[in-house]
């Protein structure tokens, strides 16, 4: 009994030697004996990818595959439809800011298999307000993003002179002109935006409190 590995594919053939206990030997050599076949390569491509929250729409291919494929099977999690069979499908991902893994699984004519990963990255969408008026009219009361789809991050508000007034993670909540102190005077601030969520930039600007 002996195992070897064949590297590359093709037709080999394999010789045989028998010793029998007297010493006597017969050499044997069967004539395509073994044949290797291919293996397939498979490619998972996504289309946009980063893909806006706001739209997360993203097309799956296996276009870049090679190796004679006759099969495709998608494995998207817990995202919709789950499991898929086909060389390409459209998708739309969570509105929520993450890394989504997606696997394909390529099969050729012959049963050998191969696999590939592809992550899909939602981005969140942050925009700042230029002004607030926290005057308790339930109107613009609070400073905080105006479009917020599944972004963590850190908010933080200076003042002119540069000192920090007020700083939370909760960017659904924002900064009612409140501080520990009490209410801020009227007046121009500085705030920067630290989003959390990868492929996501610092944002910073100015905004005017108006009671």
């Amino acid at each position: 009994h002996v195992e070897h590995l064949y590297n590359d594919p093709g037709v080999y053939d394999v010789g045989l030697r028998v010793t029998t206990d007297q010493g006597c030997a017969r050499d044997s050599v069967f004539s395509a004996i073994v044949e290797v076949f291919a293996a397939p390569d498979a490619v998972a491509e996504a289309t946009p990818n980063p893909v806006s929250a706001e739209s997360p729409e993203v097309s799956l291919t296996a276009n870049g595959s090679s190796g004679d494929v006759v099969r495709w099977w998608w494995d998207l999690g817990e995202v919709p439809p789950g499991i898929y069979e086909g060389e390409a499908l459209n998708v739309t991902f969570p509105a929520e800011a993450g890394a989504y893994p997606v696997v394909l699984a390529v099969e050729n004519e012959n049963g050998c298999v191969d696999t590939a990963r592809v992550t899909v990255l939602v981005i969140g969408v942050l925009e700042m307000p230029n002004v607030f008026s926290p005057n308790g009219d339930g109107s613009n009361d609070v400073f905080l993003p105006l479009r917020h789809v599944g972004v963590p991050g850190l908010l933080e508000i200076y003042n002119r002179w540069g000192q920090k007034l007020f700083s939370t993670e909760a960017l659904d909540v924002g900064w009612d002109g409140r501080v520990e102190g009490g209410e801020v005077p009227e007046g121009t601030y500085y705030y920067i935006v630290t989003p959390y969520a990868e492929g996501e930039e610092v944002l910073s600007g100015h905004v005017t409190l108006l009671r």
